[in-house]
């Protein structure tokens, strides 16, 4: 099995250090929560429907945008202000209520839909194709 080196922060190694039993390695853990997180973001993406327009406005909005643990929260902020501030919703044929909507869509969303959005958007960004193919193909357009 191959293996890979993990660098952890103060508060990732407190969280592990509070689900390891006594005596167990992190290597195990660490692949357990990965694959459960994973799997929570497939089941979450599942519930969420997006036009193939939606989910270019949130690629385009999220250009340049890191989304760190806290900020990804805010995704609906970001896709109102793409599209209010820059009109980016009518490079993807929406107009402006459309892209509020989705907004305000977004801004009710669970953490785990707008967690697996996020990760969809950066897996679709990995691709070296067509946008439109890319969210088709990580699931986020369906």
């Amino acid at each position: 099995m191959p293996t890979t080196t993990v660098w952890l922060s103060t508060t990732l190694q407190e969280a592990l250090d509070a689900r390891a039993r006594e005596g167990e390695g992190k290597s195990g853990l660490i692949a357990r929560d990965l694959e459960r997180y994973y799997t929570l973001l497939q089941d979450e993406l599942r519930t969420v429907q997006l036009s193939e327009a939606e989910a270019g406005l949130i690629m385009h909005a999220m250009m340049g945008t890191l989304m760190e643990p806290m900020s990804y929260r805010m995704l609906w902020a970001e896709v109102a202000d793409d599209a209010r501030l820059n009109g980016a919703h009518e490079e993807f044929g929406l107009t402006q209520e459309q892209a509020d909507d989705l907004a305000g869509r977004l801004r009710d969303m669970t953490p785990g839909q707008i967690m697996a959005i996020v990760d969809a958007v950066e897996r679709a960004w990995r691709s070296h194709g067509d946008w439109r193919e890319a969210v088709r193909s990580v699931g986020l357009v369906r």
